[in-house]
């Protein structure tokens, strides 16, 4: 039975071997991967660093080629952590590895920042071209 407002008919996830999910994918009723329209994509895939963190989070077509996302309008994102393992930046590229403006919210790079307790302060937003987008301030 296929969701009808979804498009799919099941999930299946993939972990490995540290329990870390690497791959989701949307299957049709035949257990064949299949698009998610409102999202553009069929499976998604995680990477991790040596220590275990996130490190890419990239989005893919039913025949397994990358795409862009619907929603975001991007094909892949990369996460960059700091010495206490918190996000330090997160940026967002196309499918020809260049920084690209997400489609719903205008920045291309989210810079995090943290007050000497490890709380988030401060976070800076940035379009593609290195030009300050915006700023969230509201933890100080």
């Amino acid at each position: 039975m296929m969701w009808k407002d979804l498009g799919y008919a099941q999930i299946t996830c993939e972990f490995d071997h540290f329990n870390n999910q690497v791959k989701e994918i949307y299957l049709d009723v035949e257990g064949m991967p299949v698009v998610r329209e409102e999202l553009g994509y069929a499976q998604t895939k995680w990477e991790y660093d040596e220590l275990g963190r996130m490190s890419k989070e990239s989005y893919f077509d039913a025949a397994d080629e990358p795409v862009m996302r619907k929603d975001g309008g991007y094909a892949y994102c990369l996460f960059d952590y700091n010495e206490e393992e918190r996000w330090r930046k997160i940026r967002y590229f196309d499918l020809k590895d260049k920084l690209i403006s997400r489609n719903d919210t205008g920045y291309a790079i989210i810079f995090y920042y943290y007050d000497k307790f490890g709380q988030n302060t401060d976070e800076y937003y940035w379009n593609y071209d290195d030009r300050s987008y915006g700023m969230f301030n509201g933890y100080t």
